[in-house]
């Protein structure tokens, strides 16, 4: 035993006193293996059923949670129920290219007809090419005070000096201005022709004309600045700053608010100025501050013909977009707005290209069925793995050994006798079927089993009333409609083509779900979500509440929860006081359940997935599920099992310590008859000596 202190005996009597005390003790250890039995039995009892309320609450998380993650497969996702086809047609050449369609979640099913009368589109300003000459583009990085002085030409730098070009008809005229009225030619050999400012401004030589040099190129470098207007926003034109730095300038002014960009294309080599928006929020206008006087005089028109925005050519004209929709109903709306995107019905937005104008567009909408069925056929496979493993950790039965007996845990000693191998198999024999029968798991199944096939009441409807009359003109007795009559609305598995189990009985009895679909048989689910969608969603996924008091239907206080109807008595309401109406589903209030009674009593009127998870959440809510409470879901050691489990370690306890005091006294027992055999002995030494003497 722990703790026993070293002892040397049978040192007189030759005897093996330690493993005779083993032996005794091994008959007095049996009470102790008994217990450390049970104890290690309970453990993995235990530990199989915090196993099982794991493996249940996972197929909760990815089956029937009924708020879960909005990327989650769970059929109580509403993603997987509002997943919609959509197909365009262009009832005129066919062609949909620039038309384009996004379905959301809370679209419906149905046709809509849309005629593009015209597209929304931005407003830009398009000045002429600069440089008018040559084949290369405006080089950007240029000062603004030198690109105002290039009125027509290019500038290029020719020995110190800056050489103009004008195109006159097919010739390139190049020189330079050696004052402000007078331009000088050059020439390769020759006199140069001497160009002098007329009266009316034209440089001119008195056979041929370059135009204008304006006055207000000199006022510009002489004042350092001018100033233009876009959409009525002043600008400064700085004779310092490069033509890119200005561009940049009033791109990034804050007064722009995003609303407008110049630019300059190398492709076309030239200025526009685009309106960012679509629509009359993008239109674009150019001009001059209105007080010319103290603003520069014409110099802000000069910067903007230099930039190629003639008089003519300083607005820009947009349009909005015009569409015209037509629903299923015949209702038609036009729709005129700044930008191209129309949310044209709930969920349902299109975006139209400027090809798409004058074209008339059909949208059908229709629900994914084949997402809803994937999602269904995924919902049965998960659905049965949980229950064959449910069943058969609840039907499989402990083994027994050659002896007829369990397989029990291991003793310290059995084990010094045994391989690891045998360790192994003997423990997995001993681990299985601990849970056979168990109470609480045949509770969940045959729940589970029970409420997954039982009707789910969606509502209520106007059901016919019938009667057998006989008819005088065919002489026959024929079942005729006198009337309505409010009935519930309910609809069960097998409406929707899914059977017990496969083709086994043991199937069957575990509760299985099978969804046949025979080549040339009509498959009942895919007709059900074809006819009536809604009622197969709620039918998997329905909530009702617990309310006492719903609208004006109130119910008293003391009313049992089991009968709980206010969700009955509002579709009841709402069918009675509304005449055109065939059906009312129950209201979409899914109010939580604090309770385990509460969940109990509001199951059979959950839709399937619903149910199930009501039920798993009675059997495994850490608080107060029927398996948390007697496994426990941690090790908080508040569970009923865990408080077994201490019982038996304080038992254990107790028993060793008495075991250890039993040992003491048959080493103590046989202690004394060492000594007392020695001290015979040495009697017996001593009588020998003395009848020796």
């Amino acid at each position: 035993m722990n703790g026993s202190p070293i002892r040397f005996t049978g040192l007189f009597s030759g005897m093996d006193t330690q493993s005779m005390v083993q032996q005794l003790m091994r008959a007095e250890s049996m009470r102790m293996d008994r217990l450390t039995r049970r104890r290690t039995t309970l453990a993995w009892r235990q530990e199989q059923l915090r196993e099982s309320s794991s493996f249940l609450n996972a197929f909760r998380t990815d089956n029937t949670m009924m708020n879960p993650a909005s990327n989650s497969t769970a059929l109580s996702n509403s993603r997987i129920w509002n997943q919609m086809n959509t197909a365009v047609t262009n009832m005129g050449d066919g062609s949909t290219a620039g038309f384009n369609v996004s379905v959301g979640a809370n679209a419906t099913q149905g046709r809509l007809e849309v005629y593009v009368h015209q597209t929304a589109s931005a407003s830009t300003v398009t000045g002429t090419q600069i440089p008018a000459t040559g084949n290369s583009s405006l080089d950007l990085s240029r000062r603004m005070g030198d690109f105002m002085s290039d009125v027509f030409g290019s500038r290029v730098q020719h020995n110190g000096r800056d050489v103009y070009t004008f195109r006159v008809g097919n010739v390139d005229i190049r020189g330079t201005f050696t004052d402000e009225d007078t331009f000088e030619e050059i020439v390769a050999s020759g006199a140069p022709r001497i160009f002098k400012r007329a009266a009316n401004g034209n440089f001119a030589d008195g056979n041929v004309s370059l135009g204008q040099r304006s006055a207000a190129v000199a006022e510009f470098a002489n004042s350092n600045n001018a100033h233009i207007t876009i959409n009525d926003i002043q600008f400064s034109v700085q004779a310092n700053e490069t033509i890119s730095q200005f561009m940049n300038r009033v791109n990034a002014d804050t007064r722009n608010n995003n609303t407008f960009r110049i630019n300059y294309s190398i492709i076309g080599r030239n200025f526009e100025v685009t309106g960012l928006g679509a629509g009359a929020t993008s239109s674009v206008t150019l001009g001059v501050p209105s007080d010319d006087a103290t603003n520069g005089g014409g110099r802000g028109n000069m910067v903007l013909n230099n930039f190629g925005f003639a008089a003519a050519n300083r607005s820009g004209s947009a349009q909005t977009a015009i569409i015209r929709v037509t629903d299923q109903n015949g209702v038609i709306t036009e729709i005129e707005q700044n930008n191209n995107q129309f949310n044209i019905a709930p969920g349902v937005t299109i975006n139209v290209g400027a090809s798409t104008a004058g074209e008339t567009f059909e949208i059908n909408i229709t629900r994914d069925v084949d997402a809803i069925i994937e999602a269904i056929d995924d919902f049965i496979s998960n659905f049965n793995d949980m229950m064959r493993h449910l069943n058969s950790l609840t039907s499989t039965p402990r083994p027994r050994t050659n002896t007829r007996a369990f397989f029990e845990p291991l003793t310290d000693l059995q084990r010094s006798e045994m391989s690891d191998v045998e360790i192994e198999r003997w423990e997995e024999q001993a681990r299985t079927g601990l849970l056979h029968r168990d109470d609480g798991l045949r509770q969940v199944v045959d729940r589970i089993r029970s409420e997954i096939w039982n009707d789910v009441t969606l509502g209520f409807h106007r059901a016919p009333v019938m009667e057998r009359q006989f008819n005088n003109t065919t002489q026959r007795w024929e079942e005729v409609q006198t009337g309505t009559r409010i009935e519930p609305f309910r609809m069960n598995l097998s409406q929707l083509g899914i059977t017990s189990g496969g083709g086994t009985a043991a199937e069957r009895n575990m509760g299985l779900l099978h969804r046949p679909v025979e080549d040339g048989q009509p498959d009942r689910l895919r007709e059900m979500l074809e006819s009536d969608p809604d009622a197969v969603r709620l039918f998997f996924t329905q909530m009702t509440t617990q309310s006492r008091n719903h609208g004006d239907s109130a119910l008293p206080e003391d009313t049992p929860l089991h009968l709980i109807t206010d969700s009955h008595e509002w579709a009841r309401r709402t069918l009675r006081q509304d005449e055109s109406l065939d059906r009312v589903f129950f209201p979409a209030m899914g109010m939580p359940a604090v309770t385990n009674a509460e969940r109990n009593a509001r199951i059979p009127m959950n839709g399937i997935i619903s149910r199930i998870d009501d039920i798993i959440l009675n059997a495994t809510h850490s608080v107060y599920g029927t398996i948390s409470t007697r496994a426990g879901a941690d090790n908080s050691g508040q569970d009923a099992m865990s408080r077994q489990i201490q019982n038996y370690d304080m038992r254990i306890e107790v028993m060793q310590r008495w075991l250890l005091r039993r040992e003491n006294h048959y080493f103590a027992m046989f202690a004394r008859m060492e000594t007392a055999m020695a001290e015979a002995n040495a009697q017996m030494d001593s009588l020998w000596m003395f009848g020796n003497q």
